[in-house]
């Protein structure tokens, strides 16, 4: 092989692309790394690694839910009833929060100075805050 033929095309689009592939492979490789750390130490303290528990009895109770569930269901059904009741709550506060916004909204616009002034303060203050 003759090295002084050897030429290594690095055109602005490809400099650019070293970086980031770079960044991806060093953050697979400590994915990598601590996933078989952990199931080395698991495997020493003699815990199963995977998702044979969610099978098992749960043996605790969930206040809410919109499906049937108490302790003696497994741990799937509780996963499931939380994301139900997750589900739940995002679409309620989806819905009182659109409520809201459009209320606000219409207001700033209202030609009533008492109204629109504390619409105003209202959207000042949250941007503060946030």
């Amino acid at each position: 092989m003759n090295l002084k033929n050897f030429y290594l095309n690095l055109s602005n689009k490809n400099k650019n692309l070293i970086p980031q592939i770079l960044t991806v492979l060093l953050l697979v490789l400590v994915v990598v790394y601590f996933s078989i750390n952990a199931q080395n130490n698991m495997g020493n303290r003699g815990i199963s690694f995977g998702f044979g528990f969610l099978s098992q009895e749960s043996s605790f109770d969930i206040t809410f839910s919109l499906i049937e569930y108490d302790g003696s269901h497994s741990y799937a059904r509780a996963f499931l009833v939380g994301l139900l009741n997750t589900i739940l709550v995002s679409v309620i506060g989806i819905f009182f929060a659109t409520i809201l916004g459009v209320t606000v909204g219409i207001a700033r616009l209202s030609q009533n100075y008492l109204i629109s002034k504390a619409a105003e303060w209202y959207v000042e203050i949250l941007e503060i805050y946030h």
